[in-house]
Order: C-alpha cells, then sequence, then structure tokens
C-alpha cells in the first residue's frame, strides 16, 4: 500500500520489464532515471539505450534482481525497490502477467520487426556522413551486420525472456482441472484452470509431432481461474499441457 502511495506502480513495472527486456548492459547501476511532478507519484523513464538489444546471453533478470557486492553494472543499491516489491504476492502476479502479455503482444517480434525496419529505413542514408564524422560503426559493413544482429535479437527475445525470468520466478506444476473453450477455435480461447495452491503454471501448446509451439504464463488464484488467450497458431490438430 505504501509503495502504490509513493509511485506509479504499473510504470515501475513496464520501465524494470523494457530494461529487462532489452538486456541494456548499462543498467540498473546507472542510466536509471525518475520524476515526480510536485508531490505526485514517483514514474520511471527510458534513459540511454546504446548499450541494449545485442547480446542474447545477457541475463537482464538476473542484473534486475542482483543482490551481490558488484557496483556495474548492477549493485544491490539499484536493485533494492525491485526485488523488494518482488517478494508481495500482488506484485510478483502483476509482474509476470505484464511480462507474458508484452512479449506476445507489444514485444512480439510481429510488433517490434516492423518498427526496427521503419528505424533503418530512416537513417542508412545518413550512416556514411556517420562513419566520417565519428567512426562509429567504422564501416557500413559492420552497420549492417549491427542490423543483422538487432533483427535476431527481436526475433529470439520474446521467447528466452520468458524462460529467463523462470529462472527466478518459481513455477508450479500441480493443477486439478483443465479446460479450454470454444474447441474447435479459430485461434481464440478462454482457459479454465483449478488448482489447490495460488501461484504460477506455465500452458504450453504442443502439435502432433511433440514440438512446442507455444507458450505462455498462467498466474492462477485458489480454486477456478479464467484467463481469455489468442494463440497466433496455424490450423491444426495440437495438445495443450499446463
Amino acid at each position: 500500500e505504501e509503495a502504490c502511495r509513493l509511485i506509479d506502480v504499473d510504470n515501475f513495472i513496464d520501465y524494470q520489464l523494457f530494461e529487462i527486456f532489452i538486456n541494456n548492459e548499462d543498467w540498473p547501476a546507472n542510466n536509471m532515471r525518475c520524476w515526480q511532478y510536485f508531490m505526485g507519484k514517483w514514474r520511471w523513464i527510458f534513459y540511454d539505450g546504446d548499450a541494449a538489444l545485442k547480446h542474447l546471453e545477457w541475463d537482464g533478470f538476473a542484473y534486475a534482481t542482483y543482490d551481490g557486492d558488484e557496483e556495474h553494472p548492477a549493485s544491490r543499491i539499484s536493485t533494492l525497490l525491485f526485488r523488494k516489491l518482488l517478494e508481495n504476492p500482488v506484485f510478483q502476479k502483476r509482474v509476470v502477467e505484464r511480462y507474458n502479455d508484452l512479449c506476445h503482444r507489444i514485444l512480439s517480434y510481429y510488433s517490434t520487426k516492423p518498427y526496427l525496419d521503419a528505424a533503418v529505413d530512416a537513417i542508412q542514408q545518413e550512416i556514411p556522413l556517420q562513419i566520417d564524422r565519428f567512426h562509429f560503426p567504422d564501416t557500413h559493413k559492420k552497420w549492417c551486420a549491427d542490423v543483422k544482429e538487432m533483427d535476431e535479437f527481436l526475433r529470439k527475445r520474446p521467447a528466452q525472456a520468458i524462460a529467463e525470468m523462470l529462472k527466478y520466478i518459481s513455477v508450479k506444476e500441480d493443477v486439478g482441472e483443465l479446460s479450454m473453450y470454444p474447441n474447435p477455435t479459430s485461434g481464440e480461447v478462454t482457459v479454465s484452470v483449478t488448482v489447490a495452491d495460488p501461484g504460477i503454471r506455465t500452458l504450453c501448446v504442443y502439435d502432433m509431432g511433440g514440438r512446442m509451439v507455444y507458450s505462455c504464463l498462467l498466474y492462477c488464484e485458489e480454486g477456478q481461474s479464467q484467463c481469455f488467450k489468442q494463440l497466433p497458431l496455424p490450423a491444426g490438430t495440437y495438445v495443450v499441457r499446463v
């Protein structure tokens, strides 16, 4: 309640998850900015992302929750608020549901790819001048390679980001009942899950060859929980497991 009084919690969650998603390697001990209008709630803004969207092996969630003795790129002071709020089940639920939603919609490759392409089209004529004046990148070939690396990052990152988070937030496996309707469906389904113990579950969809073709997180309350999902899958027969 005190955190909700002092900060814009939705904004704080979005800010943290965006920095984690892009794997900003110069954050959170550096480049963290927040602001307050008079005595209003504190809000965070994105600042300086030139060290992001590069390395998939960079564990963004690990740095966002770091509590060791190092001072850069993360320190226990810079992660204190996020770590402590994650101890609250209600906050943790909001983080899980929001990250799950972001990775499957706004930050999905289907959504981010057009923005990357538009940015490349907008600045590519300026790259020779950039190279001439700043020598960074040093060649046009290097710039093209960087763009390709960024495209690969955006393509692979959503699924990896969810898997990464699950290393730090425990997932339960017990499920009493599972149902989905309508069945068959055009892609939009309601998932109904009954559990005895509240917490996070993973919903996985497999094709008939046994390959997992879709996964997402469900935060289940004790008893029956329902949620709406849009499954971006081609027509076919699938097996669903929680």
